[in-house]
């Protein structure tokens, strides 16, 4: 079959920077980008080129959202084979590469979310939290937030409520004292409602944390 689809449409990394440890990065989340690229420059004529790369893509897209289950692997494994092995196009081939070089040289990132639904680099998934010890009481954060998940007033500690935050950065980006901070299934002490600014202590005891799915 005629090779459709040429790399130049979409540059791809090699496998040894695909395998190399890149600290504060993300493997997975890493894949599922560059896949995502790739499934938007196909040509769309070749059958793994058109539905390979997209359900790659798919499987990649439910295990960052922490929708991964147990079958994940072995089947993303398995289909990247596939495409690896009919050699339709230099772009499927290529994607079909770099995921079995990433499920074989970092296997415990990839189990860590699929297995615990969650993120050490705090990349795919995480929380968000005010920090009490950061937070001034601005109101920056509240203001800019669109899904009204933050509480708080002029002088006081804000609140974020985790089960109403979209997670859109917005809070982050507008805060001026850099209080909005990641976690993972164990947030940090924090108060359960607004309280004036320095009248909280913080460390002691932690809290599990539910992080939003998707």
């Amino acid at each position: 079959m005629e090779r459709i689809c040429q790399l130049e449409v979409c540059p791809l990394p090699t496998v040894e920077e695909i395998r190399a440890e890149a600290p504060g990065q993300c493997p997975v989340w890493r894949l599922r980008e560059l896949v995502g690229q790739a499934h938007r420059a196909s040509c769309g004529l070749g059958v793994m080129c058109r539905d390979g790369i997209y359900q790659v893509y798919t499987i990649l897209n439910h295990i960052v959202q922490g929708k991964g289950s147990s079958g994940d692997l072995p089947l993303l494994r398995e289909l990247c084979q596939v495409m690896e092995l009919c050699n339709e196009c230099e772009l499927s081939a290529s994607v079909a590469r770099l995921v079995l070089a990433s499920l074989e040289a970092h296997p415990a990132d990839w189990a860590e979310h699929v297995d615990t639904h969650s993120c050490k680099e705090l990349v795919c998934m995480y929380t968000l939290y005010v920090a009490p010890d950061r937070c001034t009481g601005c109101g920056a954060c509240a203001a800019a937030c669109s899904q009204k998940a933050i509480q708080g007033g002029a002088g006081l500690i804000h609140v974020l409520n985790s089960r109403l935050c979209s997670r859109c950065g917005a809070c982050v980006e507008a805060c001026p004292a850099g209080s909005i901070r990641r976690a993972g299934h164990v947030l940090p002490r924090c108060p359960e409602q607004p309280v004036p600014v320095g009248s909280f202590a913080t460390g002691g005891l932690r809290k599990r944390s539910r992080i939003p799915r998707g």
